[in-house]
């Protein structure tokens, strides 16, 4: 792809070197913060931008009154009203979950879109980045290539691997600064993250009913959020940014400042990742940033050096006071060259395309339903498209998985890479004094996870099931934030989650049964297996036999389980010691740590198209 460079001087702005945003073109920033969005909003032409999430839209609406933003509760006829309207040029911003109410609004009118509209997919590295937990992030993409007019922008987009790009004639535009941007940044490495984060928490605010500066922390993970300000004793001084749903867990558990948009800030500030990117975080002063990764407690907390790191910290437009990061590594994750990934793929493939013709040649539906049961159940299936073709994106995620892994598996890796990325002048240090010795409430209760379903029980309870669609935003919620208990409620009933003791091992084997009866799974004993055990957690030797006990014995397997049976379904990490959880003996026991399924995990007990 062509390369294109256009200089910005310092304090310039997008919109003073150029009056449109190009089109056909991979515009990378380099900067957040220059005004890409304002310089769209701006321009005299109709558009149509899409946000990763919806904090940024509504951030935009209320800067810019004749903008329509899509978000909950915007209908297909305010589109449609609003397309109608007199304003000249129509700015339309959504997610790309909220793309399909555009289309539909478009369509009804007989617009001719593709040709009247310019597109931009802002933060487009999102596509990458997201899709293996938001499954349409990628539909625009269907109509992005039918638009005369459309483009990618980030100031990290990362290379798509789509040869579309290319046969589109797009290029790639960079956007170099003319000054010196490269940003201050405290490594600090450490085995123990909660006492380390204790340790600079103390450093930078020694008394809290006195703080002087504003702090903001960037985690992604609300349970880890929640445990540091409990531990920590801040839930008056601390507002929490994050999803709807994590409002309403976090108002459970007595963190009533919690938000889903963002209100000014307060003397201390969590922010999940929803608020990583695109926000933009406007205020007089200039915070301290902390961003905190435990890859061991919660393995999606990685922060990539490239992309996350740098969108974080051009949140804030007024700029920042420091900026620390505060993380493990973990030399038990499998590296793996990208090269060995390709070609793991694409061997994939090959396998999936004979057994497909397998498929298709098969003498009979007999035949058909098994073959096609070992279809849907194959790791490769979720890179593979109702057409058949690779999902690109999907592919790119598993690049960029791996290239995280391969770099949090030592401290001198990572800090290297920080290093030599020509982004960040980097001081590091070292906590390995802080020995992981236990970090029991960093795992969220049992106690406390039984209470949560029982109040998702309760909301069920209220709910007419025998009209779902009058409940789709309320049930497609709960799902969201529990989908075995939701499952387990429709399909078992109340008086037998209740009888179980809310126990999930019992839960996830009478679902695996009642799925069996319809004809659902050919392969209960996995499927119980795989809902059972969590890729990315530890379990000793002692957890893994008492969980197959359970399970060998409801579906009758003779023979006594062992830890080693997990082989089958998983990769697992070399047998290693599990810190944190004594045995009787009074010594940390023996176990593993689970790396990837060898199968896709099957969603059992779906009830209702909840679109």
């Amino acid at each position: 792809m062509k390369t294109e460079v256009i200089n910005i001087e310092k304090g310039q702005y997008l919109s003073d070197i150029m009056d449109f945003i190009p089109a056909n073109a991979i515009v990378e920033k380099t900067l957040p913060g220059i005004g890409a969005t304002f310089c769209e909003i701006t321009s005299k032409r109709n558009s149509i931008i899409i946000e990763p999430n919806v904090p940024v839209i509504e951030g935009k609406r209320l800067k810019h009154p004749n903008i329509l933003g899509v978000i909950e509760g915007v209908t297909i006829q305010d589109l449609k009203d609003y397309l109608k309207s007199e304003v000249e040029f129509k700015k339309i911003i959504c997610t790309p979950e909220s793309y399909f109410k555009v289309q539909k609004a478009f369509k009804q009118l007989s617009i001719n879109y593709f040709d009247e509209y310019f597109f931009l997919f802002d933060e487009c590295e999102r596509i990458t980045q997201d899709i293996d937990y938001r499954e349409t992030i990628h539909s625009p993409m269907e109509d992005f290539w039918k638009f005369k007019n459309r483009s990618f922008i980030s100031a990290t987009p990362r290379e798509p691997s789509a040869k579309e790009f290319e046969m589109n004639g797009f290029k790639h535009i960079l956007i170099k600064p003319n000054f010196d941007f490269m940003q201050d940044v405290n490594l600090m490495f450490t085995p123990n993250v909660l006492a380390t984060f204790k340790h600079s928490f103390y450093q930078s605010i020694p008394d809290t009913t006195n703080i002087k500066d504003c702090h903001c922390f960037f985690i992604n993970s609300v349970d880890m959020i929640h445990c540091i300000i409990k531990e920590l004793k801040i839930n008056e001084v601390s507002n929490i940014y994050c999803s709807t749903t994590a409002v309403k867990k976090l108002n459970k558990l007595q963190c009533e400042n919690a938000f889903s948009t963002l209100v000014p800030l307060n003397s201390i500030n969590f922010f999940t990742g929803r608020f990583f990117s695109a926000v933009d975080i406007e205020c007089d002063f200039k915070p301290h940033i902390t961003i905190v990764s435990d890859i061991k407690f919660a393995p999606h907390t990685k922060i990539h050096p490239l992309s996350e790191f740098v969108q974080i910290v051009g949140r804030f437009r007024n700029g920042v006071q420091s900026v620390t990061l505060i993380t493990n590594t973990d030399n038990n994750l499998p590296y793996k060259s990208i090269e060995d990934v390709y070609k793991n793929i694409e061997e994939g493939k090959k396998a999936y395309d004979q057994l497909y013709t397998l498929y298709e040649e098969a003498p009979n539906e007999n035949y058909r339903t098994v073959i096609k049961e070992a279809l849907d159940r194959v790791e490769i299936a979720k890179y593979i498209m109702a057409d058949g073709r690779l999902n690109r994106f999907m592919i790119d995620n598993k690049i960029s998985e791996q290239f995280l892994k391969n770099i949090y598996r030592e401290d001198h890796e990572l800090a290297e890479f920080y290093f030599f990325s020509g982004l960040y002048n980097t001081r590091e240090f070292d906590y390995s004094g802080f020995k992981f010795k236990d970090n029991r409430f960093f795992y969220r209760a049992q106690s406390t996870k039984k209470r949560l379903r029982q109040d998702i029980v309760n909301q069920l309870e209220n709910i007419d099931l025998s009209f779902p669609e009058g409940s789709v935003s309320e049930l497609s919620r709960l799902e969201r934030e529990d989908s075995l208990i939701v499952s387990a409620f429709v399909n078992l009933g109340m008086d037998f989650i209740e009888s179980v003791n809310y126990n999930e091992i019992k839960l996830w084997v009478a679902l695996v049964k009642k799925a069996v009866e319809k004809g659902e799974t050919l392969h209960p004993l996995m499927d119980a297996i795989l809902g059972t055990f969590k890729v990315s957690w530890d379990y000793t030797e002692k957890e893994i036999k008492e969980k197959l006990t359970v399970i060998y014995y409801e579906f009758e397997i003779e023979g006594t389980p062992s830890a080693t049976d997990l082989e089958k379904y998983f990769v697992l990490s070399p047998r290693k010691t599990i810190w944190g959880r004594k045995g009787t003996d009074g010594k940390n026991p023996k176990g593993c740590k689970i790396l990837s399924a060898k199968f896709k995990e099957r969603k059992l007990g779906t009830i209702f198209n909840l679109g």
